[in-house]
């Protein structure tokens, strides 16, 4: 009896395994049979957003959520737009099976909004915790997660520092609410390394010009952080061309201001940044919870320098720093 028993027991056995096998197989599938929709909100049309919203789709479409097909997108872009309330009115209606919002204003609309029964997935913030984001990085705790494109003020003035070994003031325009942390990181590590960092905090786009002004005569190199407020294509180039016309070295946040006319950069790849995202979502459609879900940090930096601008600037770039450089602008 009991070997009769023990026979019985393991075919029951085999059996939920079976079962298990069976459905485990069938919930993927019915996953990319059902239309998934994902509403986007971006606070500003730049590049950087644009790459992490392509690394983000780009793994979708890897797991076979392909647009048109079992992928609805609906996209609103924040800039220049008063009609917020709106906008979260018809993402409320819709209720779409995830929220991507690209940086931080963006995201920052869609906490206040009170969405709490809808996942959303973050791209490119600076800082998710200091915005109240998320409770912690590693527990968010709430249904935000997502991806920080935050490298760490030692790792860029240290950057500096190899670029330029002896170099002394730097200056940098912020917006506290936004990079406050960040700077005060930096300024504690200046001290310990004997750099002056000159910091001034705006709170209108307006008033950079008058500060840029008065700053560029007292700093040695001027460092332009990945701040929203601060950054718009045209402060960026107006900041680039008094800094050049002045023979003052940039430090910027990506590739393509160095390319534009920053001297160097170190900066993480945005394109990977959404890849990131990607990732978590297609953790959330197989049934994860946000909130459980750690905030990731750039996996990938790179240092980016520009030989001409160094040149006009009369700045000679180690040899050891460009073989190292991920891209050298000529």
């Amino acid at each position: 009896m009991v070997k009769k028993g023990g026979g019985e027991y393991k075919k029951i056995i085999f059996f939920l395994i079976y079962i298990g096998v069976f459905f485990i197989g069938k919930t993927e599938a019915i996953s990319l049979e059902k239309t998934i929709n994902i509403y986007v909100v971006k606070s500003l049309d730049i590049k950087p957003y644009n790459d992490a919203l392509r690394g983000f789709f780009h793994v979708l479409e890897e797991k076979g959520y392909i647009e048109g097909e079992n992928l609805v997108l609906g996209y609103y872009l924040l800039k220049g737009r008063k009609d917020i309330k709106n906008i979260v009115k018809n993402i409320k209606q819709k209720n779409p099976d995830l929220i991507l919002t690209a940086g931080t204003e963006a995201t920052k609309k869609i906490l206040e909004a009170e969405i709490k029964d809808i996942p959303v997935i973050f791209l490119m913030v600076l800082d998710p915790k200091e915005n109240g984001f998320v409770e912690s990085n590693q527990r968010p705790g709430k249904n935000f997660t997502g991806t920080t494109m935050k490298i760490s003020a030692k790792m860029q003035l240290k950057a500096i520092k190899s670029v330029i070994p002896e170099i002394k003031k730097v200056g940098v325009i912020y917006n506290p609410d936004e990079t406050g942390k960040l700077i005060k990181g930096a300024v504690s590590f200046s001290k310990k390394n004997k750099i002056e960092l000159k910091a001034v905090n705006v709170f209108s786009p307006k008033e950079i010009p008058d500060v840029l002004n008065v700053l560029i005569k007292e700093i040695e190199l001027l460092w332009i952080v990945p701040d929203e407020m601060v950054i718009s294509e045209q402060s960026l180039s107006y900041m680039l061309e008094v800094a050049l016309k002045s023979k003052v070295p940039v430090m910027g946040y990506a590739a393509h201001v160095v390319r534009k006319g920053a001297l160097l950069a170190l900066s993480c790849d945005y394109e990977d940044i959404g890849c990131q995202g990607g990732e978590l979502f297609c953790k959330v459609i197989k049934g994860e919870k946000t909130n459980n879900l750690a905030v990731t940090v750039p996996r990938k930096a790179f240092l980016s320098v520009n030989l001409r601008v160094a040149k006009q600037v009369g700045i000679e770039i180690p040899a050891r720093v460009l073989k190292e450089a991920y891209k050298v602008f000529n």
